[in-house]
This record gives structure tokens, C-alpha cells and sequence, in this order.
């Protein structure tokens, strides 16, 4: 695999072994399919709330945006 970002290596793991275990803690465990719909979701959501929907409206570029997770 030589992916270039992040997201490429999502993508091709996802692709590759979509019910392999990506993360695991002392609680929860995520598959590479499951990460990768959850990414999609959110970087769905993050564009919802940046622009008006349709790529016009409060449009943030190219700029990096601040996520929280809990």
C-alpha cells in the first residue's frame, strides 16, 4: 500500500478488510468499514455546518477545522 494521506489508507483498509479491527480501547472497538462511514458522516456534518449545503454560504475553503470528539 502506498497511500499519501490518511484518508487514502482509510479507504484502502476499508476496502481491503472492512471488518478487520481498526481501533480498539478498554471499552469500545471500531471495525475499518465502521471508521470509515463514521468519517464520512462526519465530514458530511462538517460541511452541513460550514456552508449552506450546497457549497455556497459560509464557506470555509481550505481551512482547518477544530472537531471535539467525547
Amino acid at each position: 500500500m502506498n497511500e499519501i494521506n490518511v484518508l487514502q489508507f482509510l479507504d484502502a483498509s476499508a476496502e481491503k478488510y472492512p471488518e478487520r479491527i481498526a481501533f480498539r480501547d478498554i471499552e469500545e472497538e471500531i471495525s475499518y468499514g465502521n471508521l470509515q462511514l463514521l468519517c464520512k458522516k462526519m465530514a458530511c456534518l462538517i460541511y452541513e455546518k460550514t456552508t449552506d449545503g450546497n457549497g455556497t454560504g459560509m464557506d470555509m475553503g481550505n481551512r482547518p477545522v477544530v472537531v471535539y470528539i467525547d
